[in-house]
């Protein structure tokens, strides 16, 4: 039975915690460990984690207040060696066979490649009611990667091989951690693999709402703004630290391709070439509107 080291980390989430820890205890046909890091709670979340921790479910610590990427890049540099690794956030409720079917998938895969699943979400509101099962179908290329993100943390589940080249580049910046290893492993050449079924109901409250009644306009509109947030450059920014990081483990295709992005603001060929790459463009306008904005205002 293959081990998978959940890493989970906490803020201020007395009210879910406990129904999400339990449907990590019910996960079927592997062998689940939970580490789970504490981002600077006031509420109950510590005095939950040392009762948890009391009863063997679960290992933890505590740190200063660094926000959700930066907590869960920590718990990779901190997690014990295992086969598999998983995302966890606090407030969702995963279905007993999601981890199971996720190591089905990677499991087809050389384990000393780099391997990377993820998939659709069941979204659904504080009180568990279904709002929607999410249809995506994302196009998964490296060029797409670089500049859409689709890739749902509390999702995925990735191999050894993969961890240890994350832990070989200490990216202090980065705001997206689930975002950020699924580049890096498209841009390394490993296996990504992605399933069109939820096995996670993705719970949305205050911020994080997605709700299904929304215009094509408010799409539109959505789309640029997301690309025009305060994160300004953070798409080249990522590029740049790929390039840093992980040059020496690329294909000369596939450094040209982030080079693009890293540099198309100094360089009129790299923003032509990057404009017209068809391994960047969506099925979704949306996106593609949002994309050719973004190169020509200097805004990825």
């Amino acid at each position: 039975m293959k081990k998978v080291q959940v890493l989970l980390s906490t803020f201020n989430g007395q009210e879910y915690l406990d129904d999400q820890i339990k449907s990590l205890i019910l996960q079927e046909g592997v062998r689940v460990e939970i580490l789970v890091r504490d981002d600077g709670s006031s509420d109950n979340t510590i005095p939950m984690l040392i009762e948890w921790e009391s009863k063997g479910v679960l290992s933890w610590y505590n740190g200063d207040n660094m926000k959700p990427a930066k907590s869960f890049m920590n718990l990779i540099q901190n997690s014990p060696k295992s086969d598999y690794y998983a995302f966890c956030d606090q407030d969702d409720i995963w279905d007993k066979d999601k981890l199971k079917v996720a190591v089905s998938f990677l499991e087809k895969f050389d384990d000393k490649e780099p391997g990377l699943y993820f998939s659709n979400t069941r979204l659904v509101d504080y009180n568990l009611n279904l709002i929607k099962s999410n249809k995506h179908n994302p196009k998964i290329t490296l060029g797409s990667a670089l500049i859409f993100y689709c890739a749902t943390g509390c999702t995925e589940l990735f191999n050894h091989a993969l961890i240890e080249v994350i832990r070989k580049h200490d990216y202090v910046k980065n705001n997206s951690h689930d975002n950020w290893i699924y580049k890096v492993c498209l841009a390394i050449g490993g296996n990504v693999v992605f399933d069109e079924i939820p096995h996670i109901s993705y719970r949305q409250h205050g911020n994080n709402y997605t709700g299904g009644n929304i215009s094509i306009y408010d799409i539109y509109k959505q789309r640029v703004k997301n690309l025009f947030t305060e994160r300004s450059h953070v798409r080249e920014q990522d590029a740049k630290e790929l390039l840093k990081g992980y040059s020496e483990l690329m294909h000369k295709e596939n450094i040209d391709k982030v080079e693009r992005v890293a540099f198309y603001r100094i360089s009129l060929r790299n923003k032509i070439n990057l404009l017209f790459d068809k391994d960047i463009k969506e099925d979704r306008l949306s996106f593609n509107f949002a994309f050719v904005c973004s190169v020509l205002l200097n805004a990825l």
